[in-house]
């Protein structure tokens, strides 16, 4: 693992019933089976995760759920939403739910657009099982579209962990109808304000279609920790953590970096060829990735990178190769 001492992270977990953990078992609020604060979903998994890698982080949301199984039930999942009531309420902080799965709802949720209220850095969308068979997968743009929006606002780097759906069961065929919409529309989409990085929690995540599914729509606890398993997967990928003893080492002779400071372009430059292909990873000094590119050395021994748009600050670049990881940091001004 590669990363310096850390900022906390505000992780929303954005999304339906499957974020807040409701079944049609559960009947209609206010009077459900389960008790609200016994909900957890995927996120008590992946909490105990994430706190055992190490990570500074918070949930946050409007909603609450699972208080009474772990420390931070906060969350952004409305049972019954439709991808298609995810740009209000974004936007507006307004909750417009016309549902025939659960119930309507019409609620100012937050005084003005949903995230500023809550200022995340990290997303994880997981959204458009309910009435999938009707939703056009382009309204997942639209979704990004207030993301983006909201992070040029705040001047937050947004990281959009945007996940294929689940299946129903029996399999519905517009759940891959929708997925494969989903993977175009996240083709391109990262900037230097958001990055959008897909999760195929639909096959990936290894979930037993036969024996974790609850009802046609939801999963058993088994299948949220197998959600919640793969979430963590992806995040420690993007986020990479060491301990301060190991912080921003300039760990080898063998490669410089310069000029450095610099207000933006910069070379590495290696000793010799012997490092063949390699990969090239920037970090910011909060474990936030922003580049990630392979080079091949043949004879050129020097490789120019940009911060072009980035902040200023201080980044650290990653150099891996079959046999070693060299760290150097670099900073912008």
């Amino acid at each position: 693992m590669v990363l310096t001492s850390q900022a906390q992270f505000k992780i929303m977990p954005l999304g339906n019933s499957l974020t807040y953990d409701n079944d049609t078992f559960d009947g209609q609020p206010p009077t459900p089976t389960r008790p609200l604060n016994e909900r957890i979903a995927y996120r008590k998994k992946l909490h105990e995760l994430l706190t055992q890698e190490g990570y500074d982080f918070d949930f946050v949301g409007s909603e609450n759920a699972g208080e009474a199984l772990f420390s931070d039930g906060d969350n952004a999942g409305f049972p019954g939403i439709e991808a298609s009531h995810f740009p209000t309420l974004l936007s507006t902080g307004k909750i417009i739910q016309n549902s025939p799965f659960l119930y309507n709802k019409n609620e100012q949720v937050t005084a003005g657009p949903y995230l500023d209220a809550f200022l995340p850095d990290v997303i994880l969308l997981h959204i458009g099982t309910n009435n999938v068979a009707n939703t056009n997968p382009s309204v997942m743009g639209d979704i990004l579209n207030e993301i983006e929006a909201y992070a040029v606002r705040s001047s937050i780097m947004v990281t959009v962990f945007m996940a294929l759906i689940i299946k129903e069961n029996p399999n519905n065929v517009k759940t891959q109808t929708y997925n494969s919409g989903i993977n175009s529309i996240a083709n391109g989409r990262s900037s230097n304000n958001m990055k959008v990085i897909v999760v195929d929690m639909e096959n990936g995540a290894g979930i037993d279609y036969t024996t974790e599914m609850v009802d046609r729509w939801h999963i058993n606890n088994s299948g949220y920790e197998k959600m919640a398993q793969l979430w963590f997967d992806k995040f420690s990928e993007e986020f990479v953590f060491v301990g301060l003893e190991d912080e921003i080492a300039d760990n080898s002779e063998r490669v410089k970096v310069f000029p450095n400071p610099t207000e933006s372009k910069f070379t590495i430059e290696f000793e010799d060829a012997s490092w063949n292909e390699f990969n090239v990873s920037i970090y910011d000094i909060t474990g936030k990735k922003y580049v990630h590119t392979t080079f091949e050395i043949h004879q050129d021994v020097k490789f120019e990178m940009s911060l072009e748009g980035f902040p200023n600050g201080q980044y650290i670049v990653r150099l891996v190769n079959k046999e070693q990881t060299i760290i150097k940091k670099v900073i912008k001004y």
